[in-house]
């Protein structure tokens, strides 16, 4: 019921109808790794709710579904860059709905994944944006965003800071 919530929180219920929310949570060396990296980025004093977000992936390619449920994000899939090179991810699954990022499947339904992602320290990205750009004390920011005061979109550049959590089947109309 979360999920759907979250889902419905941006889409129109009117104009859309969920079919399935199917639990991704297992364990696997995505996962271990990228809890690993968010307890060692909380013990450096950042408190988990500060660095992590639950955000939605779409993909036009559905057969890219099960690649990404088997071994997790690949940037080098991705082709756009409009707030540079990594993987997208928007806050509200509006975003990637009406956007044209969901593939549809033989029967019309659509899908979208809900992802557990690491977007840590930030910083506005560009199209020109081919790596993380580097903070003044010389660490790497975790994300790029389309704009630093409340972002929509994250793009990450490394594939261990995100993993799907739920794969969400839905239709219009």
């Amino acid at each position: 019921k979360q999920v759907e919530k979250l889902f419905f929180s941006t889409v129109s219920s009117s104009s859309y109808k969920i079919l399935e929310v199917k639990n991704l949570s297992y364990k696997n060396d995505t996962s271990n790794t990228y809890e690993t990296i968010l307890k060692s980025k909380c013990k450096k004093g950042k408190k988990r709710k500060d660095i992590e977000r639950f955000l939605w992936h779409g993909t036009k390619n559905i057969s890219n579904l099960q690649l990404i449920i088997k071994n997790g994000f690949d940037r080098s899939f991705n082709s756009a860059a409009a707030y540079g090179k990594g993987t997208y991810f928007a806050r509200d699954a509006n975003y990637s709905v009406s956007g044209g990022y969901c593939g549809a499947d033989t029967s019309g339904n659509n899908y979208i994944l809900l992802s557990k992602v690491i977007v840590g320290d930030y910083v506005k990205g560009t199209s020109s944006t081919t790596a993380i750009p580097k903070k003044p004390d010389g660490s790497e920011y975790d994300s790029l965003v389309n704009t630093t005061s409340n972002p929509s979109i994250f793009v990450i550049w490394r594939d261990y800071h995100a993993v799907p959590i739920y794969l969400v089947k839905y239709k219009k109309g």
